[in-house]
């Protein structure tokens, strides 16, 4: 149902994306001077900004309900408490998933009235855009019928949102389109949240990988220079850097598929694994994506080290095909990777200036609590595996 939406242009969503990464620098620099911020934190809140627009064509706004907060004001209206909810709904539904068929141990009264809450606010969004297009008010739904494949644009909201795409073009019941929608807005949440998080964590832990980064950057982008297509493109170090993140930290680890019909794998089966393996329909099989991508046989002896240049050598790609699968590969592949990587590409000029993440936290005074902090230079790096793996305490840096 949701394939076709993803074949859209994707130049309105960066007008928007820059909206949102505005208001993250400018967060930034209100911050102390010196002083430790979660930026893990703020990048899940642009993250739920930029998706919630992207997906209904309405911004939950959480980077302005952060600025309000840390000023003293209190977070108010539907957004916010959608978005506190989506947050507990994202936890618990973790922590269930690894439950497996014992999932039902894991509940109570919070996770339920957040799960409701949630709902509804997608289904005030989808009621408004079913109604647009049964009046014939909504524009949006107009242009995505004459246009092909929701490559249509607005004045008031830039591209269109999958929300009105989905309208436009589906006529299953607004139950089914209402969870579809839900499970688009999760996943992309969560994994371009955790995502960026790990590239700010490795280029903090990485001095000399943010150094040559930056570099790159500002010879291609001026200060003050908006990247555009071409720009995101040429910056080849930049991608090298996202896919080292990628193979050291994939945001899904563990992954797993069930066979839909009998079938044979060209090998895993025998006393050496190298025989065919027979599967029946409806076996489980799981996968370690994270222990696949640190192979040394495959990767090298310095496999679990962060080293973008791996990526530079001629061919590289081709040797990693297969084992290099953040988002697995097949016809099942994640539907949203390309968008992910594109996201991703234009934050990263963003996050890279000197104006942005600077040093790392050694001042352990300024940690919020005993319970969170965590060295990021001589610590183990502590992960956090839900809906996806994330840094476990945040990633503190200071500007």
């Amino acid at each position: 149902m949701l394939r076709p939406h993803f074949n859209r242009s994707i130049d309105q969503d960066f007008v928007r994306l820059e909206v949102h990464v505005q208001r993250l620098l400018g967060r930034l620099k209100a911050n102390d001077h010196g002083r430790a911020i979660d930026i893990a934190d703020l990048l899940l809140k642009l993250s739920t900004d930029f998706a919630t627009q992207t997906v209904f064509g309405h911004s939950t706004d959480t980077l302005v309900f952060d600025m309000k907060h840390w000023s003293g004001e209190q977070d108010k209206g539907s957004a916010g408490e959608f978005s506190t909810a989506l947050g507990h709904a994202l936890h618990m539904l973790g922590q269930r998933g690894q439950l497996l068929n014992f999932y039902w141990l894991r509940d109570s009264p919070r996770f339920r009235r957040s799960c409701r809450t949630c709902r509804a606010f997608v289904g005030r969004y989808l009621t408004e855009a079913m109604s647009g297009r049964r009046s014939g008010a909504s524009n949006q739904a107009k242009k995505s019928e004459e246009e092909e494949e929701g490559q249509v644009t607005t004045s008031s909201q830039g591209a269109i949102s999958f929300m009105h795409s989905l309208v436009a073009k589906e006529t299953v019941p607004t139950g089914v389109m209402r969870d579809q929608l839900l499970s688009l807005l999760l996943a992309s949440r969560d994994t371009t949240a955790s995502f960026a998080s790990w590239v700010v964590y490795a280029l903090v832990k990485h001095p000399r990988v943010i150094a040559k980064l930056r570099g790159a950057i500002q010879t291609r982008l001026p200060h003050g220079t908006v990247p555009g297509a071409a720009d995101i493109s040429a910056l080849t170090y930049l991608r090298h850097v996202l896919n080292e993140t990628m193979r050291i930290f994939p945001v899904v680890p563990l992954n797993g598929r069930t066979a839909r019909v009998d079938t044979v794998l060209p090998e895993g089966g025998g006393e050496d694994g190298q025989s065919p393996l027979s599967v029946p329909e409806g076996t489980k099989i799981g996968f370690n994506i994270y222990a696949l991508q640190h192979r040394r046989d495959i990767f090298g002896e310095d496999a679990d080290d962060f080293r973008p240049e791996r990526w530079e050598s001629d061919g590289a790609s081709g040797d990693f095909e297969g084992a290099f699968a953040p988002f697995i590969l097949g016809p099942r592949v994640c539907l949203g990777i390309v968008r992910l990587l594109q996201s991703l590409e234009r934050l990263g000029p963003a996050e890279a200036p000197e104006s942005t993440v600077r040093t790392k936290v050694t001042n352990t005074s300024n940690w919020p609590s005993e319970e969170t902090r965590y060295d990021m230079e001589d610590g183990a790096t502590t992960f956090g595996i839900g809906i996806t793996m994330a840094p476990r305490d945040g990633v503190w840096v200071k500007i």
